[in-house]
């Protein structure tokens, strides 16, 4: 072994073995390449270079004086602005994090916007390094590639969780690669041992502005809630004629309102399909002094209900604190159940209605009998004077006309 690798370093990377007073491989899982030259300190080093040689293949690389200086710098596409850095590379980046916490090493990320903190890739001092762990995604002969890998060029570069488009016969720049996938082998995603603590996962359901409402109110307030702590936030949209979130179905709306944690809505119905699915909604009613959403909610027994002009930022988040409880929850079913018995008699009394077809005639004509002012009526009528009648044929007849002959029709039957 110590006369293959003091031939490799002299015919591959230049060391002159008469000059090598020692050069043996250590570890061959976690150590490193060690040899000294005549006159000079004891370096341990590995280089790119060297991955070619099946007998270290694999060996772990050190960059190491003997004052046993070692700083590992973390990169990956959430190094670079424009590298679209994705939530697995965040989670592979952390859990590398770990594993080098566990070694031992000290270490800094570089970040680029918009994450925060860290160092910078093109400006940090490349000396201060010893190793470079890129993570996670595709790496491949590219304009930021060729940027690190010249940049820290002197350091042992490891590559982690990588998906190489370069058959590696062709091109490794790696030391050490414990890749994804490679034309050599593959491995799991490292995310699967990611272990990022989940938030809650909370809809918000809107209405639109309308005359009189405080929908700017209750939105302002609403946005402040969801940036007051860390949740998954997941936009609903109600409408079926159009809907700004992709739903197409009533059953698309309600089922992604079951499955939310939580939901804050100033719709009615946003209200009501989360509790159907005991889901705690924070009920924001956008009506001045309260409408139909906070009469909705005192009916049916749901006490997380506020109107748009008396909201307080402490008081939703308490409430939403709430929602996230098992006890909201259990709270939002009871309420649901509640209603689903109330709607049972609801039935009850609708089909005894259409049972009794005489009562529902008297009725009828009774109201027909004297009818309601329809003066509110006149401004649509004016905008349908050209209508056509379908029921008389092809003839036309302003809406106020029909309206009308409808009343001395009516008066005639009287008669």
């Amino acid at each position: 072994m110590r006369t293959d690798i003091a031939t490799y370093l002299s015919t591959t990377v230049g060391v002159n073995r008469g000059k090598t007073k020692e050069c043996r491989a250590l570890d061959q899982n976690y150590g490193s390449l060690l040899f000294r030259r005549s006159g000079e300190s004891e370096v341990r080093i590995f280089r790119s270079s060297f991955t070619n040689m099946p007998s270290i293949a694999g060996v772990a690389c050190n960059i190491e004086n003997e004052n046993g200086f070692r700083k590992c710098l973390v990169a990956g596409w959430f190094s670079f602005a424009e590298g679209h850095a994705t939530a697995g590379d965040v989670l592979v980046r952390e859990l590398a994090c770990e594993w080098l916490e566990s070694a031992g090493y000290a270490y800094d990320v570089a970040l680029a916007p918009p994450f925060e903190g860290g160092v910078d890739v093109r400006s940090v001092d490349a000396r201060a390094y010893s190793h470079v762990v890129f993570v996670c995604g595709p790496f491949e002969q590219g304009e930021l590639e060729a940027t690190l890998l010249s940049r820290f060029s002197h350091c042992s570069l490891i590559g982690l969780n990588l998906s190489m488009t370069v058959p590696l016969n062709d091109w490794n720049p790696f030391d050490l690669l414990i890749e994804r996938d490679s034309s050599v082998r593959s491995h799991p995603d490292m995310a699967f041992s990611s272990r990022q603590a989940l938030v809650p996962v909370v809809g918000i359901c809107l209405v639109e502005p309308h005359e009189g409402a405080l929908d700017g109110v209750a939105n302002a307030a609403i946005a402040r809630l969801v940036s007051s702590r860390d949740m998954a936030i997941v936009h609903i949209d109600t409408r079926l004629d159009e809907n700004s979130t992709g739903l197409r179905t009533a059953a698309e709306v309600e089922s992604l309102i079951a499955r939310m944690d939580a939901v804050i809505t100033t719709r009615l119905h946003g209200t009501v399909l989360a509790l159907k699915n005991g889901a705690p909604a924070i009920a924001i009613d956008p009506v001045p002094g309260g409408g139909k959403i906070r009469r909705q909610a005192q009916t049916i027994g749901w006490p997380i209900v506020f109107n748009a002009d008396s909201l307080s930022d402490d008081t939703l988040r308490d409430a939403l604190c709430y929602c996230l409880t098992e006890r909201a929850r259990t709270k939002a079913r009871e309420c649901a159940q509640r209603a689903v018995n109330t709607i049972e008699g609801i039935r009850e009394a609708f089909i005894a209605a259409l049972n009794n077809p005489d009562d529902l005639k008297r009725k009828s004509l009774t109201r027909i009998a004297a009818p309601v002012k329809s003066d509110w009526m006149t401004p649509f009528a004016q905008s349908q004077r050209t209508h056509s009648d379908e029921n008389c044929g092809a003839s036309r007849m302003p809406f106020t006309k029909r309206i009308e002959c409808l009343l001395r029709l009516i008066s005639g039957r009287r008669q």
